[in-house]
């Protein structure tokens, strides 16, 4: 059960501040991407705060919760 807590812990993350991330990249090199790609990864990393920023909280939460519960679980002999 820890690795799925990992598991979570990392996907809320990404999910987190992964819209965050491609925008800085486009930023640092647009030149990389034609017009439609820069428009349309502008559009999905401009709703990161008030999509992606809750949903990732709310699954790195659930994956700290699934961690803790693993870590004061009874280990089996």
């Amino acid at each position: 059960m820890k690795s799925k807590g990992k598991w979570l812990i990392a996907v809320g993350l990404l999910v987190m501040l992964g819209p965050i991330a491609i925008f800085i990249f486009m930023s640092a090199l647009p030149h990389v991407f034609s017009q439609n790609t820069i428009l349309l990864w502008h559009y999905l990393s401009a709703f990161g705060l008030i999509i992606y920023g809750p949903l990732g909280f709310v699954i790195l939460v659930a994956g700290l919760v699934f961690r803790i519960r693993a870590r004061r679980a009874p280990t089996e002999s």
